[in-house]
Order: C-alpha cells, then structure tokens, then sequence
C-alpha cells in the first residue's frame, strides 16, 4: 500500500487548485460517492474528529454519466491497494457511460 495517494486537479477556476494534491492512505477512514460527480474522502484527524477532503469530477461534456456503481470510488480503492511499499500512487479515473474521459477539477477540505 502507499503512502499517499496523488490526486490531480485540472480546469479549476482557481489557477491555485491546479495542481497535484496528496493525500496520506493510513488517514483515510473512509471513501462515500453521493453523486455521479462527486466523492468525498473521510479522514481521521489528530483532534478525534474527521477532517473531509470533497472531490468532483468532470468530462469534457460537463458531469459524469454512471448508471451503476461508484467508479470514482472505486478508483480511489484502486489507487489506495495498489502500489505496495511505494510512497505514492496516483489515482486514474475510468471513462463515463458515454465513454467520457472523467477528471477532477475541484478539491474542498473542511
């Protein structure tokens, strides 16, 4: 497992965003996908409360298409299992349904 798991932000607003964003894996307590374009991670913070890092994703035609599952959260697994004993692995997101390159344009910690 790595370390940390690298998540990049393209097209933002913010020209500040737009940038690779890591994540440490031994905090993440865990992973919910509440729409098509957007998953959040739950992390575990050093003031027993969670910390929340909120992700969206993006395709060229605007929110992503998924009639089943959660693939984004599946990536993040994917990238979280993947990669044992590196320090980072990067998370790739799959196509949509319309066959859609997905990307993450925006990141908000609370």
């Amino acid at each position: 497992m790595a370390r940390f798991i690298s998540i990049n932000i393209t097209a933002n607003a913010s020209q500040y965003k737009n940038v690779e964003h890591l994540i440490p894996v031994d905090k993440i307590i865990n992973i919910l996908q509440t729409a098509d374009q957007t998953v959040t991670l739950v992390l575990d913070s050093s003031l027993n409360t969670t910390d929340l890092v909120t992700l969206t994703a993006q395709t060229s035609a605007g929110n992503p298409v998924s009639a089943a599952g959660a693939p984004l959260t599946a990536a993040l697994n994917y990238a979280i299992t993947a990669n044992p004993g590196g320090v980072k692995a990067r998370v790739s997101l799959p196509l949509d349904d319309n066959n859609l390159q997905m990307s993450f344009t925006n990141i908000v910690l609370a």
